[in-house]
């Protein structure tokens, strides 16, 4: 097989995605029998917008995207059944990397290591232990509407590479969702066939870590030399700073419960003072992100779970409920129990 690309697309700016994995959105609207010119339009979109992978769109609109098909369809799975007709070739440069990687770990790591030239809303990750592997997708402004049904989308693409990587013997131990359960859960024991935790602490995938020694089919050292200097070239040419760098890993460390500015630093293998002296050059620093992840994390459990005030304070590091219902009461005017009502019933 010998595939290139005769052109070089821009790489997605900040808070930007490629449009690859989500381009059957017109197709499913279709199906269902709904309009997607005016659901378009009122994002600024036209209908060939999604004719070219490559086009990039803010992740946020992505998101509020999602949710009005889901709405217009009364489909909210509808991010499941984006995920099912994606795949590797739907990543682009990054997902034709992976596919001529010599095994399973590899490419993984290739898609943690790339994913800013495909997507910079949102970043996978992959944790290894006891003998389990979590493959997860972390999303930058999780509070954003619709957040969950690309999450879920995401997860979907996931299982679907896994097995174009592994073969059709791969399987899941299990699937976890950061959202409620939803009234209908047939469609995703289906698709996934593996036990379903909702309200979990991280949306991820869950496999046996034997399946990352897993060689892959039909890899192509050549092929593999070919996309990893384009990717290197489109990584080259991406637009940031160093809180781009730095934001989605407070978030990962605070879903891990162990988030300060001396773990921050030393995940990014800084001193604190030289972390300080970067974050201060972008005129922030590690109290002002970790503010900005607490209320974005807050919001989005607010809203897509339901979990009791207290049990949010703990996740988020609060002391107590009392201290995170300050907090709340600051960032939004009104305390956390209060939102989710109002969000509840304009939902």
């Amino acid at each position: 097989m010998n595939i290139l690309i005769a052109t070089r697309p821009a790489p997605p700016e900040a808070g930007m995605i490629r449009v690859g994995p989500v381009a059957s959105i017109r197709e499913i609207l279709r199906e269902r029998g709904v309009d997607a010119q005016p659901i378009l339009e009122s994002f600024g979109l036209p209908m060939q917008f999604f004719e070219d992978p490559d086009a990039t769109m803010r992740f946020e609109t992505l998101c509020k995207l999602l949710a009005a098909c889901a709405h217009a369809t009364a489909c909210p799975q509808l991010g499941l059944l984006i995920g099912q007709r994606g795949g590797l070739g739907t990543l682009g440069a990054l997902g034709f990397l992976m596919q001529n990687a010599p095994d399973v770990q590899t490419a993984l790591h290739e898609l943690v290591r790339n994913i800013n030239v495909h997507d910079r809303g949102a970043a996978p990750r992959l944790d290894v232990a006891q003998h389990l592997a979590w493959l997860g997708y972390d999303i930058f402004q999780p509070s954003v509407k619709g957040s969950s049904l690309v999450s879920d989308a995401a997860l979907a693409i996931g299982y679907k590479f896994m097995q174009e990587l592994c073969g059709s013997r791969f399987a899941l131990r299990e699937v976890h969702f950061r959202h409620t359960r939803p009234t209908d859960v047939v469609p995703y024991r289906r698709f996934f066939q593996a036990p379903l935790h909702f309200e979990a602490e991280r949306s991820a995938l869950v496999f046996d870590a034997t399946w990352l020694a897993a060689p892959i089919p039909l890899s192509n050292p050549q092929l593999r030399r070919h996309f990893e200097a384009y990717v290197k070239s489109l990584a080259s040419r991406l637009q940031r700073n160093f809180q781009d760098q730095a934001y989605p890993v407070i978030l990962r460390l605070m879903s891990e419960g162990r988030c300060s500015q001396e773990s921050l630093a030393d995940a990014l293998a800084l001193h604190p003072r030289t972390l300080n002296r970067r974050l201060q050059a972008t005129g922030t620093d590690y109290r002002a992100l970790h503010t900005r992840a607490r209320h974005e994390v807050a919001l989005e459990m607010l809203r897509d779970t339901t979990n009791d005030v207290d049990t949010i304070a703990n996740v988020l590091g609060y002391s107590s409920g009392s201290a995170f219902n300050r907090a709340f009461s600051g960032w939004e005017g009104m305390p956390p129990v209060k939102w989710r009502r109002q969000s509840a019933a304009a939902g």
